[in-house]
C-alpha cells in the first residue's frame, strides 16, 4: 500500500541582492519556517527590532539604531540554531 502523501505548510521568504548595476554576483537568499511556527517566528523578530520587522536595509545602519539591527540579526541566528524553527537558503549566482 502506498505511503500517504504528507501535505506541509511550509512560508518561504526571499529576497535578492546586487541585481542592478556593475555589480559581478547576484545573491537571493531566502527564511523559511513552518506554518505552525510562523506566529511565534514573526512575534520574535518585532519584539527585537522594536516594532514592524518587514525590512530591515542594511545600508541604513546607523550608529542610533546599531543596536536595534544587532539585536534583529542575533534573534535569526538564535532561531536559526534553536531549535529548528527557522531555515536560511542562499544561492550565489
Amino acid at each position: 500500500m502506498p505511503k500517504p502523501i504528507e501535505v506541509r505548510d511550509l512560508r518561504i521568504f526571499g529576497d535578492e541582492s546586487s541585481h542592478t548595476g556593475d555589480k559581478d554576483f547576484l545573491t537571493y537568499g531566502t527564511l523559511s519556517c513552518d506554518g505552525k511556527n510562523l506566529n511565534t517566528v514573526v512575534a520574535e523578530l518585532e519584539s527585537a527590532s522594536g516594532g514592524s520587522a518587514s525590512e530591515f536595509k542594511w545600508n541604513h545602519l546607523k550608529s542610533r539604531n546599531r543596536g536595534r539591527y544587532l539585536r534583529f540579526a542575533t534573534t535569526i541566528l538564535q532561531l536559526l540554531e534553536g531549535n529548528g524553527a527557522l531555515w536560511y537558503r542562499c544561492v550565489v549566482i
